[in-house]
């Protein structure tokens, strides 16, 4: 089930970002860079649990830096949409950030479940 959150988050980026229809609010200056570093943080964020392998966990992560120029090359010929290093520096920012946290969980709950219910090793 966790892949399929995943996916959806995933879905969610890329018409989010790529709808011209699809504009994102603004609170304030540059409230669209945190958009895009919070949105690539939670993917991968959730990578560790949705890939469990040390492999396939570099190739996502690498894939969502890959997504991330992606969306920006795509929205240069997207009418009401603009390319950005900004928001490709955010969403590399979001990657390294969600990696470190997805993994750090990830790492507390493995040594949770492995002691078993009874807190041995806690």
């Amino acid at each position: 089930w966790v892949r399929v959150v995943w996916l959806v988050g995933l879905g969610t980026v890329l018409v989010g970002t790529l709808d011209p229809a699809m504009a994102p609010p603004s609170f304030f200056s540059g409230f669209d860079k945190v958009m895009h570093g919070g949105a690539f943080a939670a993917l991968a964020a959730i990578v560790p649990f949705a890939a469990p392998r040390t492999g396939s966990r570099s190739i996502l992560f690498a894939g969502l830096l890959l997504v991330g120029a992606a969306i920006e090359v795509i929205q240069s010929f997207i009418p009401a949409r603009s390319a950005s290093f900004l928001d490709f520096s955010a969403d590399a920012l979001g990657v390294v950030l969600g990696a470190l946290v997805g993994l750090w969980f990830y790492q507390r709950l493995a040594g949770y479940f492995s002691a078993g219910a009874t807190g041995a090793g806690r």
